[in-house]
């Protein structure tokens, strides 16, 4: 699959930037002029021409878990994609990556998600700690054949 379908689109990147998100991407827009931008990787200094182009694995890192269900975010018949929104409205578009993005701002938009959340998944999005004192675990039989 092309680049371009496993990122989020330049103006949905734009958004993201607006609203404060800053976390570190594989890919970047290189915005060169008015009319050009330029997709690349992160192999050299950030500068103020350079957004972040987000993948679809790098939002999921920032949805944190208990957001997201199968529910919210599904594939139609016909290959688009649909998100639930916090007002209960559904969204649709073309590709997966955008609709992912969709959810993460309507999150942030109604305070779901703070900017400091999304910026800092590891304080935020930790999993569950096991136990401290170890499971004593049975000991299951051999097999014979």
């Amino acid at each position: 699959m092309k680049a371009e379908f496993q990122i989020i689109g330049h103006h949905t990147a734009m958004k993201l930037h607006s609203l404060g998100i800053r976390v570190k991407a594989l890919t970047y827009y290189m915005i060169l002029n008015k009319n050009q931008i330029k997709i690349t990787k992160a192999s050299f200094p950030l500068n103020g021409n350079t957004i972040a182009a987000y993948s679809i694995a790098e939002l999921g890192e920032m949805i944190p878990w208990g957001f997201f269900q199968a529910a919210i975010i599904h594939k139609m018949p016909g290959g688009f994609w649909q998100v639930k929104l916090i007002n209960g409205q559904w969204a649709s578009f073309q590709l997966e990556v955008e609709c992912r993005a969709a959810y993460l701002i309507d999150l942030i938009e109604h305070k779901q998600l703070t900017i400091d959340e999304v910026n800092h998944p590891e304080k935020y999005n930790q999993p569950v700690k096991a136990e401290e004192k170890p499971v004593k675990q049975k000991k299951l039989p051999k097999l014979t054949t």
